[in-house]
């Protein structure tokens, strides 16, 4: 038999198998240790999202289901309380965000009512500091009288559907002279269809909602699903969002650089990890994406005939989306592609909304202005929804667009 190899220092060579099993051992090692830091990593975050979860109290600002609407807020008033707030909401007897609701004092003041989701309601925010209540105090401030009075008709998780379901429904009761859409560019373009057809509804869930139908005329449907039936999510993208969501530590990290990069460059199943932001920063619309905005443009021309109804003013306020504000969340995504520009769908609405002759106060501008001349943000970081002083701002710039004026 041949002699094993001797290296030097009289050590004798291992065999190829044996130098095979070593590094299968180590390897086996590493991935062990990484394995365990993982689920240390995972259980840790679990701990720490249960030490640092929300709680609320009181009876308003529950979410009920509403044949029409799919559902509203309970009311009363309610305390929320999480690691980035502790505010108190409220909700009167039109389910409405704000005062008890009285007629008689509205009757001489020039009234405005607001639809929106969340960016409008306002998550995070104390219902006297919402966009909508800070409009009013800043108009009231600005002709020192109480002139003006707003409704706040927003519900979180709300779409454009929804915003034109509650017009019809409460714009005769409320009779407004103008009516304000904030229209959230993280959430209103991209819920058009998936918001309707792709996500997972809870079952029993009724709503009245509006499509195009193959001539392009917006109709009026109803979405049902049976108690004991719940609509799956069929989009490949969809379904890996919902499995990566399951883990507590990519919930932390979400928002992180390294989270924000990856899901802004890849795809999943021909889909963005971020298919509402890429929505909103594609300066060429992808024919994925323009079925969303020809729905947009039915709906809110229809928005605007209701309001010709009521005798009303209709001004859409764009809300703009995080990466759009803030130049490092930008440069962790899209900078740098000739594809995308963080004021595509700004400029594309308010060139719709001209043609149509529909006025359109945009925001985005004034919060960058105000984020480069504080160093503050003016969103909650983990949260994502304005601060009570991004709200500020975007009532104040409202305000400053002139559009709001005193009705005879």
């Amino acid at each position: 038999m041949m002699a094993r190899k001797v290296e030097s220092g009289g050590r004798r060579r291992p065999s190829a198998s044996t130098r095979r099993r070593r590094i299968a051992f180590r390897a086996a090692a590493v991935l062990g240790v990484v394995l365990i830091a993982a689920v240390i990593t995972e259980v840790g975050f679990r701990i720490r999202e249960h030490f640092n979860r929300g709680w609320g109290e009181g009876p308003g600002g529950i979410s009920i289901p509403d044949d029409r609407w799919g559902w509203k807020y309970s009311i009363g008033k309610r305390r929320l309380v999480c690691p980035e707030w502790d505010v108190n909401i409220h909700v009167n007897d039109l389910y409405l965000a704000g005062p008890p609701y009285d007629a008689q004092a509205a009757a001489t003041r020039t009234r405005l009512l607001a639809l929106g989701d969340s960016h409008t309601f306002a998550i995070g925010v104390a219902t006297e500091d919402n966009w909508v209540q800070a409009l009013e105090r800043q108009l009231n401030e600005q002709q020192k009288s109480d002139s003006f009075i707003t409704y706040n008709a927003a519900i979180p998780a709300y779409s454009l559907q929804q915003y034109l379901v509650r017009l019809i429904d409460q714009g005769p009761v409320l009779k407004p002279h103008y009516v304000l859409v904030g229209f959230c560019y993280a959430t209103d373009l991209y819920d058009m269809i998936v918001g309707l057809r792709q996500i997972e509804f809870r079952p029993g869930l009724r709503m009245t909602y509006f499509d195009l139908d193959p001539n392009g005329t917006l109709v009026e449907r109803l979405w049902e699903i049976p108690v004991d039936s719940v609509q799956k999510v069929s989009n490949p993208a969809a379904k890996l969002r919902r499995l990566l969501g399951q883990f507590a530590t990519l919930r932390y990290l979400r928002r992180s650089s390294l989270a924000l990069f990856v899901g802004s460059r890849i795809r999943w199943g021909g889909q963005s990890l971020w298919p509402n932001m890429e929505l909103v920063v594609e300066r060429e619309v992808s024919e994925e994406h323009k079925g969303h905005w020809r729905l947009v443009e039915a709906l809110l021309l229809r928005i605007r005939d209701e309001c010709d109804k009521l005798g009303a003013h209709l001004v859409v306020v764009g809300i703009p989306y995080v990466p759009q504000v803030y130049d490092e969340i930008w440069k962790a995504t899209f900078e740098g592609k000739e594809q995308y520009s963080r004021s595509a769908a700004n400029e594309r609405m308010a060139s719709l909304l001209d043609q149509h002759g529909i006025e359109y106060v945009d925001t985005l501008e004034a919060m960058r202005a105000e984020v480069r001349r504080t160093g503050q943000w003016l969103h909650f970081r983990k949260d994502a929804h304005p601060t009570a002083e991004g709200h500020t701002v975007i009532a104040r710039t409202i305000l400053n667009a002139g559009v709001i004026r005193i009705q005879p």
